[in-house]
């Protein structure tokens, strides 16, 4: 599965989890998930949850949500977490 595959299956996944939100807001690589579509910590554990069953791997989000100085990060875009998943298949089990 290539970047551009991962991307739309993202959005299709998030589009998903935030139907019910009324958002206004046109979801692409560079949206934020906390500041541009209103997420929770809570909302972000959800998605991670929907995208390991929408691509039906489990992925070790800590790699992701944590920085190289070992700080939670506060914010996370559609393409980093793109990226992230395309690394992580490109990776056997």
């Amino acid at each position: 599965m290539n970047y551009e595959e991962i991307t739309k299956k993202m959005i299709h996944i998030i589009q998903g989890v935030t139907e019910d939100w009324d958002l206004e807001v046109q979801i692409g690589l560079q949206t934020r998930l906390s500041a541009d579509l209103g997420f929770s910590s809570v909302d972000v554990v959800q998605l991670f949850a929907s995208i390991s069953s929408g691509f039906q791997r489990k992925f070790r989000y800590d790699k992701l949500i944590v920085d190289e100085n070992g700080q939670y990060r506060s914010e996370l875009t559609v393409g980093e977490i793109a990226a992230y998943i395309e690394k992580s298949l490109s990776v056997p089990e």
